[in-house]
């Protein structure tokens, strides 16, 4: 009776086993091999952004390089001066620069320079207006990303420098 009680176990794992295995070679492993492929295809749609080679300097717009001056509104000017002309770059030179949001606009190339730093501000009141946006897959109106671009075609970040969130536990 033991025996049999064990044996009758074993045939029922061995069943359920079976049955694992062949559910783990369903559909969603070719849904997944599928979604590479459209991968493969949408990134081979992808056209590299083209640019003016006009270069506006943040400097020339008000910016200073030492960390605490506020150059948002020096970066996002020369943006919106290089958009409103036609494109071009907009270069961040060797430096520490202090921002809040960034707006990207239309033909833009935001380049930051090799030891150049785009420190952005911990400040949320920097970050405001507040903007569509989505959280965790939900649409939403809230604060700015650091560097937000809704609706925006042709643009690029360019370059060997570093955007610094100042990311901490208190922020």
């Amino acid at each position: 009776m033991i025996l049999q009680k064990f044996l009758t176990i074993k045939i029922l794992l061995l069943a359920l086993i079976a049955v694992l295995l062949i559910s783990c070679t369903n559909s969603k492993v070719s849904t997944l091999d599928f979604n590479w492929l459209n991968a493969n295809k949408i990134e081979a749609g992808i056209e590299q952004p083209k640019f003016n080679d006009t270069k506006y300097f943040i400097k020339d717009f008000g910016a200073v390089s030492d960390g605490i001056f506020d150059c948002t509104n020096a970066i996002n000017s020369a943006i919106q001066k290089c958009s409103a002309n036609g494109g071009g770059k907009v270069v961040i030179t060797k430096g520490i620069y202090l921002t809040g949001s960034i707006h990207l606009l239309s033909n833009v190339n935001l380049h930051i320079e090799e030891n150049a730093v785009l420190k952005f501000s911990t400040d949320p009141e920097k970050y405001l207006p507040i903007v569509f946006t989505r959280w965790e897959g939900v649409e939403c109106m809230n604060y700015s990303s650091l560097i937000y671009a809704y609706g925006q075609q042709n643009i690029a970040i360019t370059g060997k420098g570093i955007l610094d969130g100042q990311s901490s536990n208190e922020n």
